[in-house]
């Protein structure tokens, strides 16, 4: 399991956010490459056992040390989860192990397919048939 997920930014003098998902304690990275605790400027070093979320086009990725199931022996943490509207009508969840699953008004629906391209356009249809007017104003502009 990483430790660590990865952000690039530019806002500010701020280039990179890392997320620890098992505290939620964030480290920034400026512009001059310097690592810095998040709301504290302590200095610190770089996380090196990161994860680096993909791109997908019309989709955010939101990091997130969520754990998901708490019942376990051990807990069960994610990497964080895929958005396109900012709401999570539908979103698209990493689990550390692996699986990914697509989640309705933030209720489990289902597993999608290991293979992350494939899952995000399993998403993707899914948002279209249940919500097509999100699915419109989130990939329509795309589109166009």
């Amino acid at each position: 399991m990483k430790k660590w997920v990865k952000q690039e930014v530019n806002f500010l003098d701020i280039r990179a956010i890392y997320t620890d998902i098992t505290t939620n304690q964030r480290i920034q990275k400026t512009r001059l490459g310097q690592c810095l605790v998040y709301n504290t400027n302590t200095i610190c070093q770089e996380p090196t056992d990161i994860f680096v979320p993909q791109e997908f086009e019309g989709w955010e990725f939101y990091a997130g040390g969520n754990i998901v199931d708490e019942d376990e022996d051990e807990a069960i943490y994610s990497y964080g989860h895929y958005c396109c509207d900012g709401d999570g009508f539908v979103s698209v969840l990493l689990l550390v192990d692996g699986t990914i699953q697509l989640l309705d008004q933030g209720d489990y629906m289902l597993d999608l397919s290991s293979n992350l391209d494939e899952a995000m356009k399993q998403a993707t249809d899914y948002l279209k048939e249940q919500y097509f007017g999100i699915y419109e104003m989130c990939f329509a502009p795309l589109h166009g």
